[in-house]
């Protein structure tokens, strides 16, 4: 059965473009190999001398093997203050081209971006207050380009 995951979740400590290469690398190849795609967000906000990250995710493909990678991911010291927004079973992939589409945005670019998601009110918050295809369209718009 396809199983789909997206969360969002905010960096311990930005990512340099090289640890951002790493990462991505290691996700590919893994991704590769088990038949999962997806598409991964990183955003960057520069607020007077504090420089902070934030993570959006979406993983598709079989839910055996999407749930053990969910299940590391959670666990993984890069992140924390992870929220699921969505998951569950899928009719068809979104991203069926893209082992792990990646996209580096600084915070107003992402702001300014159709279907902007306000992840500081998500996070503050605590709870989802998302109508069900709202952060997976949200997402798709970068595979659309």
């Amino acid at each position: 059965m396809l199983y789909h995951v997206i969360y969002i979740s905010k960096a311990v400590t930005p990512l340099s473009g090289e640890a951002l290469s790493h990462l991505l690398q290691q996700s590919r190849r893994w991704n590769e190999s088990v038949g999962i795609t997806g598409m991964l967000l990183y955003i960057e906000r520069h607020m007077m001398s504090q420089i902070t990250g934030r993570f959006m995710q979406v993983i598709e493909g079989n839910e055996s093997d999407i749930k053990p990678l969910f299940k590391k991911i959670k666990q993984d010291p890069r992140h924390h203050q992870l929220m699921l927004l969505q998951d569950g079973p899928i009719g068809q992939r979104s991203f069926d081209n893209w082992v792990m589409g990646f996209k580096v945005m600084g915070w107003q670019e992402y702001v300014d971006h159709p279907g902007y998601l306000d992840m500081d009110e998500l996070f503050s918050n605590g709870e989802i207050s998302l109508s069900s295809g709202v952060a997976l369209n949200f997402m798709k718009t970068f595979y659309a380009m």
